[in-house]
């Protein structure tokens, strides 16, 4: 039955480094800041893409049909490089920089309907992208090779893919790429990484 219910799910998690450092009123303009870019963007698109979206803490989950994928890196690059740009005015209302981690994987999950009746998810996938997150530095970028796989040869004109092979919990290693370009992302080495791949021309 449970098997039964299992999703292919494409899934982007965010964290703000060092969110709980801030004090309470800087949280809250970090927060609604960020939520009026959301909604200053196409309600439709917002609505569309985000099936699910589950608070963490420091940041937040959006999943949806794996189907779904493209749109949401799409989505997201576009919100990083509009933050970026928005620096200066971060920095004058915080007094410092925002920075992020973030994560976008393409896994299991199983919808239930949480206490207040809302849509949630819990799985593998969730689970994974987690353990991807939490080997990024500061503003990068990680995806897994199932989402590589899935995106081909798309956004590699705008942007580098760097292959590693990271060690997460359980001592599993999981193969993932640091995506970055001038503008967003950080192109150093992911914490837990122990080894960088480096790709070779095939000979003809």
């Amino acid at each position: 039955m449970c098997k039964d219910k299992k999703l292919d799910l494409a899934i982007m998690m965010i964290d703000i480094v060092d969110f709980s450092k801030y004090k309470d009123c800087d949280q809250y303009k970090i927060i609604e800041s960020l939520s009026k870019i959301f909604r200053e963007k196409k309600p439709e698109i917002v609505k569309d893409l985000f099936r699910y979206i589950i608070p963490t803490g420091d940041g937040f989950i959006v999943a949806n049909k794996k189907e779904k994928l493209n749109d949401i890196i799409c989505f997201f690059f576009s919100f990083l490089t509009e933050l970026n740009e928005l620096k200066p005015k971060i920095i004058e209302i915080l007094g410092k920089g925002l920075s992020f981690h973030v994560a976008f994987h393409v896994g299991k999950g199983i919808e239930f309907t949480d206490v207040r009746g809302n849509p949630n998810l819990v799985g593998s996938g969730l689970n994974d992208t987690k353990r991807i997150i939490d080997c990024a530095k500061k503003d990068q970028i990680l995806i897994s090779k199932k989402v590589r796989e899935e995106i081909k040869e798309k956004y590699t004109q705008q942007y580098k893919f760097d292959p590693y092979i990271i060690k997460v919990k359980h001592r599993r290693l999981m193969k993932v790429y640091n995506v970055y370009s001038k503008e967003i992302g950080n192109k150093k080495w992911p914490k837990c990484c122990i080894l960088k791949l480096f790709c070779t021309k095939k000979r003809r």
